[in-house]
């Protein structure tokens, strides 16, 4: 393996990616010597996973590539296949000591490289996937999924793997979904408590701050303004409950021992501003259509047909809060215990049949919402935050300080008396709650 200079995009940026190599990503892992233990995990793959094919084979029984020692590199073991699609294939990846004890956990994504994450002058760029979560974590930003590091497989179908540390909780889709099976089985009414959708509102909000002052020095670029919010700012475009991860509980006992969000799977992530030419003309179209803010619903053509169109014709430009209205999005769909943003996009749907109803209400989304479960403070936050209109949406300083208004009685009153509501579990529990002093 050798190190190699990329940039991302066509970004003044230099970039250190740690390791290039032409060796086939497919060479297959010693410990597949052991055949016996090859049939077993074989055998609870294919029961596992309906999309289990030869491709995942290949991938399952490879090498791991994140040691560049091979001996060391053998310790590593793929002990489950995560996911395989368009995007790719995803594996954990689990690193053995002598006595057979894991000591080291990753997720590892394989996808091949595209032409498009090139960079100005054609050559193999970092792809967002790792170049943005990176970035926000040398600006502080904690509730992004961590990306360790990366391998570039320069043979005649490039491919990348990426190295993803592994949250073993799910997703916020699973944490929906428990819920509306729990109602189901026990035909009754439990809700996603209060306290811990503060808490992750705080994580978003956080996320939010830093997407909107983005620094392109995070990125590697140098010169005058690089360490400064200069305008440019950071759009996920697919953040849905899918790709927001339930980490382990804070490590800050100020806080209540709930998980904490991780946004992942930047694959479709941009770093632009609104003088960009290409925003958002190149990614319009891009993300899942389900979670598409109004200024991007039906490719931008959403208020095109209204007498007083508020967005802007179908090449408006977006902006930070595009990413806000998402995040709403998945704080909303936690309240309503609603898969796959189904609500949201029919009213959607109504607003933009009726703009003569949607005027009358201010562009509001959800105007005078409640929910019998939740605060009004809560549900008018998450209303404001889905206006149809960016402008009406709060900047990062405001969500901040109503989210901060929120959160604060909900952690005095763990701190005062130790107790919170339980968070079904979906894989495993996320922490024990401290002893009350």
């Amino acid at each position: 393996m050798r190190e190699r200079i990329m940039r991302f995009r066509d970004f003044d940026t230099k970039w250190t990616v740690l390791a290039t190599t032409s060796e086939d990503p497919y060479k297959q892992a010693r410990w597949t010597r052991d055949q016996g233990l090859v049939a077993r995990r074989i055998q609870k793959w294919k029961a596992r996973h309906t999309w289990y094919d030869g491709r995942a084979e290949m991938f399952a029984l490879s090498r791991a590539y994140i040691e560049n020692d091979p001996e060391k590199d053998s310790a590593w073991e793929c002990v489950d296949l995560l996911g395989a699609g368009a995007f790719g294939m995803v594996g954990k990846w689990c690193k053995f000591d002598a006595n057979r004890r894991t000591i080291d956990t990753v997720a590892i994504k394989q996808f091949n490289y595209e032409s498009w994450e090139c960079d100005s002058d054609g050559k193999p760029g970092v792809p967002a996937e790792v170049a943005l979560p990176k970035a926000l974590d040398r600006q502080g930003c904690h509730s992004i999924a961590g990306v360790r590091t990366a391998r570039f497989f320069d043979v005649s179908r490039p491919k990348w793997r990426i190295y993803l540390e592994y949250y073993g909780h799910g997703t916020l889709g699973d944490l929906v979904y428990r819920y509306i099976e729990k109602n189901h089985e026990e035909r009754t009414s439990v809700h996603i408590p209060e306290d811990f959708i503060w808490q992750a509102f705080h994580d978003l909000a956080t996320a939010y701050h830093h997407m909107h002052f983005f620094r392109l020095k995070s990125l590697g670029a140098k010169g005058r303004g690089a360490d400064a919010a200069n305008g440019h700012f950071l759009l996920h475009l697919d953040l849905k409950h899918a790709n927001v991860l339930l980490g382990d509980a804070p490590r800050d006992e100020k806080f209540m021992p709930y998980p904490t969000l991780k946004i992942a799977d930047w694959a479709l992530g941009e770093c632009t501003s609104r003088q960009d030419p290409k925003n958002s003309r190149k990614w319009r179209s891009n993300g899942t259509i389900c979670w598409m803010p109004p200024e991007q619903y039906d490719i931008n053509r959403f208020g095109q047909n209204w007498e007083h169109n508020v967005l802007g014709g179908p090449s408006r430009a977006y902006s930070a809060k595009h990413a806000l209205w998402q995040m709403a999005a998945n704080i909303y769909g936690m309240m309503e215990l609603d898969m796959d943003n189904r609500k949201l996009e029919k009213k959607l749907r109504e607003a933009d049949r009726d703009e003569h109803h949607t005027r009358k209400n201010g562009y509001s989304l959800l105007p005078g919402y409640h929910h019998r479960y939740y605060s009004d403070e809560l549900c008018k936050l998450v209303e404001d935050c889905l206006h149809i209109r960016p402008g009406d949406r709060p900047d990062p300083e405001t969500l901040s300080r109503r989210v901060k208004k929120g959160l604060e009685p909900c952690l005095r009153r763990y701190a005062k008396t130790g107790r919170l509501e339980r968070l079904e579990a979906t894989k495993a529990e996320w922490g024990t709650p401290k002893k009350h002093r």
